[in-house]
């Protein structure tokens, strides 16, 4: 089923925040770790730990439980983070994705006179993200 992205689900410390982001990235990879050993012709590799970061591009807001407030009290610490692709039940079709990440940045302020204010950070995932289809 393809779709458009325009009703993503995000909840970040609790909070609902899906109107307040304009853009997300969640990145997974593995460490890819050599196994090629004498006498092969080819190189052969595994996967290693898993690796992970979400980028989030924010309508700024300062206001009480706002989006400066919740990075703000929350840096230096982790979040837990869920997202799906629509505000639908989780099903199959609608996973959600659940994973902490570790609050490393904040841009309080990063606007030119007249843009909309935003707020861009990249987070590390601390742990593994599940990945939940019921």
């Amino acid at each position: 089923m393809k779709f458009a992205a325009t009703d993503f689900d995000i909840s970040i410390a609790g909070t609902d925040f899906s109107d307040s982001l304009a853009a997300l990235t969640l990145d997974i990879s593995r460490e890819q770790l050599e196994i090629t050993s004498f006498g092969q012709s080819a190189r052969r590799y595994i996967g290693g730990l898993q690796d992970a970061s979400v980028t989030l591009s924010f309508h700024q807001d300062f206001a009480s439980g706002s989006v400066d407030e919740t990075i703000f009290e929350n840096l230096g610490g982790t979040v837990a983070i869920t997202v799906k692709p629509t505000s639908g039940a989780v099903s199959s079709s609608n996973p959600q994705y659940s994973f902490n990440a570790l609050v490393v940045q904040s841009t309080p302020f990063s606007s030119n006179v007249g843009d909309l204010a935003t707020q861009d950070v990249t987070w590390p995932v601390d742990g593994a993200i599940t990945r939940g289809t019921a």
